[in-house]
């Protein structure tokens, strides 16, 4: 999954915003870079369990041994 298909599990931009305080540009930024910062990706494993993290995390393990 990527992080496009993540926001839109965790209920897309409006609701990350109203969840964490960040701008929109910020919330479109992770889907730009395809990354979410590393704390509030921790953040919302806790917040989501329910959420099929490996696939998000192994797909960014994936790059980060590829690159």
């Amino acid at each position: 999954m990527n992080t496009k298909q993540l926001v839109a599990l965790l209920g897309g931009p409006k609701k990350i915003k109203e969840d964490t305080g960040l701008s929109k540009g910020r919330v479109s930024q992770w889907v730009s870079e395809d990354r979410i910062t590393p704390s509030w990706l921790e953040y919302y494993r806790l917040k989501r369990p329910d959420i099929d993290w490996a696939t998000y995390d192994a797909r960014t393990v994936l790059e980060e041994v590829t690159s």
